[in-house]
């Protein structure tokens, strides 16, 4: 028999606004990794942004994962939590994941610095 080792996980939604424009905010699908300390991020940008795929280790969303896994969503100014749910899932799989979102976000960033580049020889 094959037994899979699985990791905590927490999911949430995590919506930001701007004053009574509920519209013009970030809408989040966060999952907090409890045990690499990180949160996987599916986040889009006013309604009808293309969603982005990205990791996390900024202190401040970490702090609020850690709040919300314990039960108690902290208050922070024109955010909204919901959805929060928590499940196992298979560790490889998620090692995985994380290991190629580190990976997309460092050629991303050499993306965009090239194109900085290729763009500075117009001005």
């Amino acid at each position: 028999m094959f037994l899979i080792s699985c990791m905590r996980v927490i999911y949430y939604r995590r919506n930001t606004y701007e004053g009574y424009n509920v519209f013009e905010g970030a809408f989040s699908e966060c999952f907090y990794v409890p045990e690499e300390k990180i949160v996987l991020v599916k986040e889009r940008i006013g309604s009808f942004g293309t969603p982005y795929y990205t990791i996390t280790n900024r202190k401040e969303i970490l702090e609020e994962a850690e709040a919300i896994a314990k039960g108690k969503a902290p208050f922070v100014k024109n955010v909204n939590f919901y959805d929060v749910e928590e499940f196992d899932y298979d560790s490889l799989k998620l090692r995985r994941l994380i290991q190629a979102t580190k990976k997309k976000n460092q050629l991303e960033k050499m993306v965009i610095s090239g194109f900085k580049d290729l763009l500075k020889q117009i001005e």
